[in-house]
């Protein structure tokens, strides 16, 4: 794993090492848009995902205006492809989806839908990536951000307030988890799913310290974040052919949309199911045990 904490580098050499790190994958991604923005764009989010993991483990460490400053930066750069990759989410929600179901969907139907979600896909690559200023725009941002790194008031961090910054994405993700089983809504699912994410990540960090206790929690988090993704792209899905399907109904149709409402609600209860064990830890234990892993660590 390159997204992990290395041995032969000091905590706050680590920290700079993975974010310049990241940013620079980051932009190799974003030269490739041209030719390949699927991947480009999925990789570019990926990669800002994972720094935004990082900057809320440092949180506790630096300035709320630090923080802020980079966490926004990072944010509305996601935001800035989030319609492409979602054009292309789309698409492979839906083909998993038939995939499953291709003995009950209309054949002919499906393919009409897929090719009014190909047509879609390419509108939005048009309006946005064949844009040269789109593009620029976003290299230039994130290569002040690389350029930025180097000044992150990090000195002060230590294991104790990386710790504390895992515990409130934790506590994040226990809260969205309650709240999930509550309500099955998109916003809810969608706030938990991104305290799982950036759980996923931190564990990932960590499995460069203590490799056989943060690989099983870095494997479980990303699996509920798939399970949850899995769930709000369909929901994205169903919102999106509602507006490109004509009006009139059908019997295909409407088995479509009742296999499709099936299967979002089994994901739900999957993800419930899933993530019930794997948040059982309690906040102040699982901070503890990060701490301790650190200064083991750091004691090498």
């Amino acid at each position: 794993m390159s997204f992990c904490f290395n041995t032969d580098l000091t905590l706050q050499d680590n920290i700079r090492q993975i974010a310049t790190g990241e940013l620079a994958t980051a932009l190799r991604h974003l030269s490739t848009l041209k030719t390949n923005p699927h991947e480009g764009v999925h990789e570019t989010r990926k990669c800002l995902n994972r720094l935004r993991g990082l900057l809320r483990m440092l949180r506790p460490a630096v300035a709320d205006t630090c923080y802020r400053r980079e966490n926004n930066s990072f944010r509305n750069a996601s935001r800035t492809l989030s319609a492409v990759r979602d054009s292309q989410a789309v698409i492979e929600s839906f083909d998993k989806f038939v995939d499953i179901f291709r003995l009950q969907v209309n054949p002919a139907f499906h393919q009409s839908l897929r090719a009014k979600l190909i047509e879609r896909r390419k509108r939005i690559e048009s309006l946005q990536i064949d844009q040269g200023d789109y593009i620029n725009n976003l290299i230039s941002e994130l290569d002040n951000a690389a350029t930025a790194v180097g000044s992150w008031p990090i000195t002060a961090v230590d294991s104790d307030n990386l710790a504390r910054g895992l515990e409130q994405v934790y506590r994040g993700a226990l809260n969205g988890f309650q709240d999930a089983r509550q309500e099955q809504s998109s916003i809810v699912l969608h706030k938990w799913r991104k305290s799982a994410r950036y759980l996923r990540y931190q564990f990932e960090l960590l499995c460069g310290v203590d490799e056989a206790w943060a690989k099983p929690r870095y494997e479980g988090f990303r699996k509920l974040s798939d399970l949850l993704g899995s769930h709000i792209d369909l929901g994205l899905l169903s919102c999106v052919l509602e507006n490109i399907q004509a009006a009139e109904s059908n019997t295909a149709e409407y088995k479509f949309y009742k296999l499709l409402k099936e299967h979002q609600n089994t994901l739900y209860l999957e993800s419930l199911e899933y993530g019930g064990p794997l948040l059982e830890e309690n906040p102040e234990t699982l901070r503890d045990r990060v701490i301790k892993a650190l200064k083991i660590w750091l004691d090498k």
